[in-house]
C-alpha cells in the first residue's frame, strides 16, 4: 500500500536498480518482506537453471554447436517439456523458430538487444541478424537471452506456448532488469519469473480459444468500448457510425500494454504506473487506451473511415507525462 503509489508517480530513471526491484515487488515475484529477498531470488534462479538443464537436452550436439535447434534434433525422453505432453522436438523447433524471428525484430531502435551479453564488446553482434543465428545454447547477445525466455516460457507453458507480441511485452522486463548493477547479472531468470507473472494475467489475451471469456481480447476489447462510450459517447457514436471497430485498433494497445506505441523510456515510465495497477487484468490500461482516442477526438470526428483507421492504426508520439 506504500510502495506501490510510490511506484505509479513513477521510479527515477538514474536508479535502474531500484524500478528493477519495484517491478520484482509489482508483479509477485518478490514478497514484500525485504528480509525473504535473498532466499527467493536464490531458489527462482536455481530452479531456473534446471529448467534450463533439461530444456536443452532436447538439443542434439550438432545444435549445441550451433544454438538452434533443428528439425532432425533428438527429443530427451522423459524431459519436462514437449516429449511428456506428447509432443515432438520439431513442434519446439518450430516454436524457436517463430521466436526467432521475432526477437530479431525486437526494439530494433534501441542498440542494446544487440549488443554482446558479457559486455566486452560493444560490437552490434544483433544488427542484420537472420533468424536462423538466433543462439539459445550459448547466447552471445541479449537478443539471443531474450529469445531462451520465451522458449522457456513456451516450453513449460504447454498449453500457451508462445503467440507473437509475448515478445514486445518480455523486451521491456529484461532490458529494466539488465540495467541493475546489483542484479543485472541474473535478468535472464529474473525476466522469466516476472514474465511469467505478467502472463498469469495477460495470458487469456493471448490464448485464441479464450477471446470471448472476460479477460480474453474480445472481452477485453468490449470492456474498452463501454469505457469509451461510457467517457465519450460523441466519438463512440462517431466512430460507430464509420464502422471503426475498436478491434482493428486496440489489439496491440491492449495485450502488449502500450510497448510498441512508445520508446523504451516512456514504457518504462508507463509501466511503473501499470504494474503498480493492484487490480488485474489493469483497469488503468483501458482508461489510458480511451484517454488516447479522447485526446484524438477532433480529428476522429473530422475524419472519414480510412483518416481514423490511419491515425489510430499508427497513433501519434504520445507526451507519455499527460
Amino acid at each position: 500500500n506504500v510502495v506501490r503509489p510510490l511506484c505509479g508517480e513513477g521510479v527515477p530513471d538514474d536508479i535502474p536498480a531500484l524500478r528493477a526491484a519495484l517491478w520484482k515487488v509489482m508483479l509477485g515475484y518478490l514478497p514484500t518482506d525485504l528480509f525473504q529477498w535473498d532466499g527467493t531470488l536464490e531458489a527462482a534462479r536455481a530452479s531456473y537453471q534446471k529448467f534450463l538443464q533439461e530444456l536443452l537436452k532436447d538439443f542434439g550436439a550438432d545444435d549445441a554447436a550451433r544454438g538452434t535447434a533443428s528439425p532432425s534434433a533428438p527429443s530427451a525422453a522423459g524431459a519436462a517439456g514437449w516429449s511428456d505432453g506428447g509432443r515432438s522436438d520439431k513442434e519446439l523447433d518450430a516454436v524457436l523458430t517463430q521466436i526467432s524471428k521475432d526477437v530479431v525484430r525486437t526494439r530494433i531502435e534501441l542498440a542494446f538487444f544487440g549488443r554482446s551479453v558479457d559486455g566486452t564488446s560493444e560490437s552490434l553482434c544483433g544488427i542484420g541478424r537472420e533468424p536462423e543465428s538466433v543462439d539459445v545454447v550459448n547466447p552471445s547477445c541479449h537478443l539471443d537471452v531474450l529469445a531462451r525466455v520465451l522458449l522457456v516460457y513456451a516450453w513449460l507453458n504447454r498449453g500457451v506456448l508462445y503467440v507473437q507480441g509475448m515478445n514486445e511485452l518480455c523486451a521491456p522486463l529484461y532490458f529494466a532488469f539488465a540495467q541493475d548493477p546489483l542484479s543485472g547479472a541474473s535478468a535472464e531468470a529474473d525476466t522469466f519469473f516476472c514474465f511469467s507473472h505478467m502472463m498469469a494475467t495477460m495470458r487469456d489475451a493471448f490464448v485464441k480459444s479464450l477471446d470471448d471469456s472476460d479477460n480474453g481480447m474480445l472481452g477485453r476489447i468490449e470492456q474498452y468500448s463501454v469505457l469509451l462510450r461510457e467517457k465519450d459517447v460523441q466519438v463512440w457514436g462517431y466512430l460507430q457510425k464509420l464502422q471503426v471497430q475498436p478491434v482493428f485498433y486496440t489489439v496491440r494497445w491492449l495485450t502488449l500494454m502500450l510497448a510498441q506505441e512508445l520508446n523504451m523510456p516512456d514504457t518504462l515510465r508507463l509501466w511503473d504506473s501499470l504494474l503498480s495497477d493492484f487490480a488485474r487484468p489493469h483497469p488503468l490500461l483501458l482508461y489510458l487506451c480511451v484517454a488516447m482516442v479522447m485526446r484524438v477526438r477532433e480529428a476522429i470526428l473530422a475524419f472519414d473511415f480510412s483518416d481514423c483507421m490511419k491515425l489510430l492504426q499508427h497513433y501519434p508520439p504520445i507526451p507519455i507525462e499527460e
